[in-house]
């Protein structure tokens, strides 16, 4: 049977967005088991890694998902046969903190810099 691919948009909290897409070999294929599995397993992975480690370890992290995806497809005899993050994006608000830390660190090292300068 042939397989089945479906590209899933999940906003995991109000920081994080990410596009899935899984293909699937569908056996008796439940359409609508699929999407809440997805949901929660991204969840749950995600819920491992930090922002930074979302982007750094991107193939790590669906691995990841598509192995607890298979385990709880399973019973619904539904086999992923590969899971990829298409898109991952962060909320304003976590995009805005990272910039004001990078901006305040900034300031700093300029601080540092004009006392050492004035010495």
């Amino acid at each position: 049977m042939l397989g089945s691919t479906t590209c899933f948009l999940f906003a995991i909290s109000l920081q994080v967005n990410i596009a899935l897409h899984v293909l699937t070999r569908p056996v008796n294929f439940n359409a609508w088991a699929l999407p809440s599995r997805v949901h929660d397993t991204l969840k749950a992975v995600v819920a491992h890694y930090s922002a930074s480690q979302l982007i750094t370890q991107r193939e790590t992290v669906s691995q990841e998902i598509r192995g607890l995806l298979a385990r709880k497809a399973a019973s619904f005899n539904i086999s992923p046969n590969d899971v990829s993050i298409t898109c991952l994006t962060f909320g304003r608000e976590f995009t805005a903190a990272i910039e004001a830390k990078q901006i305040a660190a900034q300031e700093a090292e300029t601080a540092i810099f004009v006392v050492e300068k004035a010495k």
